[in-house]
């Protein structure tokens, strides 16, 4: 019998929200009004699906009248999440019409985001984070060799060092800044199936927190903008798609017979660079409007000059060449997405997001706003360090004030596989 990885998917999402639900009603009855709210924590990848954030958490817990209490030991992995996202493309749906062939596809997709915190003070902090996917087609896309193939994820590995640069706790400003390595191993098929073995690069980010109605607000209490920019080099086997295991005869330009495990004559990207920017809107203290616009610039390997000639069956030929071929390639991405925090343990985020060539396949510069590759997406995030500090009773029950300006994530959108900073 055919498994049905959607209705697994329905349910560890179910998990997630009801599993936090029933460790709350355990907790017993709780005070009406103020005493019984709690401050609810950063989620630091609700908005990305893979990577950096510098997370605004100075582990106090407000005292609510019992001053001099000892306040709990903030935890090295907090920030860690895992989450499940669905998403289809708008061919699904059948919004748009201008593709060349109709490819409509359903996907769902795991992720592990573990954090680790190295050093961590008022103004700077040092954390190494890692991202772990796992994908499944649902449909009978061509994106996968065979229907419903779970295929996994490039693995990646960053290191962050953030800094705040000016905080006005009080007004609600606050500027951070973030900047590290980045490291990303060629442990997916299709990675591995090019001949990629891994991209390393730098980057860094800014983001600046600016009041609307104020932090003690309960609509609009700040906007959030964010600007980051990534280089990632990257380690190839070959200047064009390349595979190990699978070879085959062919010719060279001088009719010489050889086994060659070229897939084609493309060159392979050797050079990017990742720029984006962002604004968050913090609607109430749990519901953020986020948009984002991001410019992936690639430059491709140089083959170099090909021999003048080719010897063919008829006799040696001059084939027709380019001077200066073009390297550089670009691809846009925007993303819209609403986050709401169902609880510090959940948190829920409902999308849309367009990432595609600027330039089509019919030779056509394409809408930032809509291709055939466009997607919807729902991502269900548990906090696991929230989820453990419920299960060991480590949340206060006092009441908490509303939280000061944090440092949210400069973030590449909730369904990015470039993720955040």
């Amino acid at each position: 019998m055919r498994r049905s990885w959607f209705g697994v998917g329905l349910a560890l999402g179910a998990a997630m929200v009801f599993s936090s639900s029933a460790a709350r009603a355990q907790e017993g009855a709780e005070p009406s009004g103020a005493a019984a709210a709690e401050s609810p924590s950063a989620d630091p990848d609700v908005a990305a699906t893979q990577g950096w954030s510098a997370q605004a958490d100075t582990g106090a817990q407000p005292g609510g009248g019992q001053g001099g209490a000892k306040q709990p030991e903030k935890l090295a992995w907090r920030g860690t999440t895992f989450s499940l996202d669905q998403s289809l493309n708008t061919q699904e749906l059948g919004v748009g019409a201008d593709y060349l062939s109709r490819d409509p596809t359903y996907e769902m997709s795991w992720s592990l985001r573990p954090r680790y915190y190295l050093y961590d003070d008022d103004t700077d902090s040092v954390n190494v984070n890692a991202r772990f996917d796992l994908y499944q087609e649902l449909t009978n896309s061509d994106s996968t060799t065979r229907e419903r193939e779970p295929l996994f994820g490039d693995v990646w590995l960053n290191g962050v060092w953030g800094h705040k640069l000016y905080v006005d706790k009080k007004a609600g400003y606050l500027t951070a800044l973030q900047l590290g390595p980045r490291f990303i191993f060629g442990t997916s098929k299709a990675s591995r199936g090019r001949g990629m073995v891994m991209q390393l690069g730098a980057g860094g980010g800014l983001n600046q927190t600016v009041p609307l109605a104020g932090p003690t607000a309960d609509f609009f209490p700040s906007i959030s903008f964010t600007g980051s920019a990534f280089y990632m080099k990257a380690l190839d086997r070959c200047t064009t798609a390349c595979n190990s295991s699978f070879e085959y005869t062919r010719q060279d330009t001088g009719g010489r017979t050889l086994l060659s495990d070229q897939l084609s004559g493309g060159a392979m990207v050797s050079h990017q660079v990742t720029a984006v920017l962002g604004a968050d809107t913090s609607i109430t203290d749990k519901l953020t409007l986020g948009l984002s616009y991001v410019w992936i610039l690639q430059w491709t390997h140089d083959v170099g000059s090909q021999p003048a000639d080719v010897t063919t069956a008829t006799g040696t030929a001059t084939p027709a060449g380019i001077d200066s071929p073009t390297r550089h390639r670009v691809m846009p991405w925007l993303t819209a997405e609403v986050d709401y925090d169902l609880f510090d343990e959940v948190a829920l985020a409902l999308g849309y997001y367009n990432a595609t060539s600027q330039v089509g396949p019919d030779g056509t510069r394409r809408s930032p706003l809509w291709s055939p590759d466009a997607r919807f997406f729902f991502t269900i995030t548990a906090n696991l360090d929230e989820i453990y500090k419920l299960a060991a009773g480590q949340k206060s029950k006092s009441a908490t004030a509303k939280p000061a300006a944090s440092a949210p994530p400069v973030a590449f959108g909730g369904n990015s596989p470039f993720g955040a900073f």
